[in-house]
């Protein structure tokens, strides 16, 4: 016996929006990489309004899919992850760039 109905728990829910943050987060880290140590605002912005594009064509019936304003809320938090992933990496590589320098290797 479930303490807690198992329809109404919130990890059914995660289900339902992990693929969609990953396919988020794995697109956003794509572009940043392909852009290497800048942030492009004009890649970032065609990224973030395609995510919003994509739902508006599923909810007008364009492509198939719910067009949920939650999944538009899921891959702008996704992808902001991995625009701060990609930025701690940044700094992470510049890190250990200026310990070289400073040790002189």
């Amino acid at each position: 016996m479930y303490l807690i109905p198992v329809e109404d728990a919130w990890f059914v829910r995660i289900e339902d929006y992990l693929p969609d943050g990953l396919w988020a987060f794995s697109f956003m880290s794509s572009i940043l990489l392909v852009n290497g140590t800048a942030f492009q605002p004009f890649w970032i912005t065609m990224v973030f309004s395609a995510f919003v594009v994509f739902e508006v064509l599923q909810k007008v019936g364009y492509i198939g899919g719910t067009g949920d304003f939650l999944d538009v809320l899921c891959y702008f938090f996704f992808a902001g992850m991995a625009m701060l992933a990609h930025k701690k990496s940044l700094f992470m590589k510049e890190k250990m760039i200026q310990s070289r320098i400073n040790t002189g290797i």
